[in-house]
């Protein structure tokens, strides 16, 4: 007798392998109709390619997970929360859930805090506050850099007092190997024409775009611009912690080529 299962026996197995939604869900589906249908309209502009793929996930969960899974590595990061807890199709009632990453008030004020890196501390230590020329911001700032990370106070004060404002962080560092406080400095003061980088979700209204394939690809290249300018930035930020006394005294020099310091470095380099 054959140990190969019966075609009954067969199909019983495949039949257990599949569960049909939940009721709730079903009535949720029902009661939104139009995010749903919204939802299968985007998966087909947007993933013609996968949309068997997302679809053949039978639960809602799994599937919203496929299609934010599937958009992020398409397109750009999205708010995972809003496809990952349990949020449900309503998502699409909305406008698009993109990630902002502007620096705001509150952000901007917490930048002396060990939630920060140095190198941005430092290169916002640099640049003139976005908020006020002489923000109160700064004097914490420098005492973390005095205190914690050891940059000399004769340093500390060969920068401007309120910091470098932007037109001339521009003219001192675009084109040198310091750029990225030139890119900083935009991001800082919301300069930089990017819908990803200059707004922030601090603030008090933000007109997110509308789901749909002409937004989702105006936005894709906004985000690949961002990160080229992010790149820049976390690059000489990298530089920056590597050697920060060194790095600093450069950025020093720049802004202040005809001090006695910058002098004396000069000479040095002449001697190598």
């Amino acid at each position: 007798m054959s140990d190969e299962p019966g075609p009954l026996l067969t199909l019983g197995e495949k039949l257990r392998s599949y569960f049909p939604p939940s009721l709730m869900k079903l009535i949720a589906r029902l009661t939104d109709r139009d995010a749903y249908m919204t939802f299968l309209l985007l998966v087909k502009d947007l993933f013609p390619e996968r949309e068997a793929e997302i679809l053949a996930n039978l639960d809602e969960d799994d599937r919203l997970a496929a299609f934010y899974n599937a958009f992020s590595q398409k397109y750009f990061p999205l708010e995972e929360a809003y496809f990952l807890d349990g949020e449900g199709y309503e998502v699409f009632d909305c406008q698009m859930p993109v990630t902002l990453m502007g620096i705001g008030f509150d952000s901007y004020h917490d930048i002396p805090s060990d939630d920060w890196r140095l190198g941005p501390q430092i290169m916002t230590y640099v640049v003139q506050s976005p908020w006020e020329a002489n923000d109160s911001a700064r004097i914490p700032l420098g005492e973390v850099l005095l205190k914690v990370h050891g940059i000399p106070l004769s340093q500390l004060e060969r920068i401007p007092e309120g910091g470098v404002s932007l037109d001339e962080v521009h003219r001192m560092f675009d084109g040198t190997e310091y750029e990225g406080v030139a890119r900083w400095a935009d991001v800082l003061h919301k300069n930089t024409d990017n819908s990803f980088l200059d707004i922030d979700d601090e603030d008090g209204y933000v007109e997110y775009p509308a789901w749909n394939k002409e937004e989702v690809e105006y936005l894709t290249g906004e985000w690949q611009r961002a990160e080229s300018i992010n790149e820049i930035i976390h690059s000489c930020a990298g530089k920056i912690e590597n050697t920060p006394l060194k790095c600093f005294r450069e950025i020093a020099n720049i802004i202040d080529p005809n001090s006695i310091e910058a002098e004396v470095d000069k000479r040095q380099l002449r001697l190598f």
